[in-house]
């Protein structure tokens, strides 16, 4: 990755190399971020310090809060995907579908169906006239 991290910051980036728990010569911690522990997992599903660094990132003054990122190869690429996932500053189209579903039209969800495609969702749920209220709010509402 250091190619990456020499032209990203060629580009003006700020860069923070990281190298996950556990990876290369980096040891686990006695706790991570999801509360696990060395023996308590298989160091490959979980973000492996990486969340922590993001929040290390944040603190940093010289760097714009509004313009973040992160990106790692291989195993790097799926803790990053961990990492993304715990930090939930950020919605996706269906998770803003799933809670107007609820708030909107009153639809309740088992912890499986909140990650289930929430327009197929409405379909099977709403009525006619709920499913075209759906589709005007999304047109009317940009986050949509």
């Amino acid at each position: 990755m250091n190619s990456y991290c020499i032209e990203l910051a060629r580009r003006g980036f700020v860069v923070f190399a990281f190298s996950a728990n556990g990876s290369g010569i980096s040891e686990f911690p006695k706790r991570d971020e999801i509360g696990a522990g060395e023996q308590d997992y298989n160091a490959r599903n979980t973000p492996g310090g990486l969340h922590d660094a993001l929040e290390f990132v944040r603190t940093l003054k010289f760097v714009d809060q509004t313009r973040v990122g992160m990106m790692g190869h291989s195993q790097g690429s799926r803790r990053t995907s961990y990492a993304a996932s715990l930090d939930v500053g950020y919605y996706t189209l269906n998770d803003i579908l799933i809670n107007v579903l609820y708030e909107e039209f009153g639809q309740k969800f088992t912890e499986d169906e909140i990650t289930q495609d929430a327009v197929a969702l409405a379909e099977e749920r709403l009525n006619e006239a709920q499913l075209a209220h759906l589709m005007t709010l999304s047109r009317e509402d940009s986050t949509f």
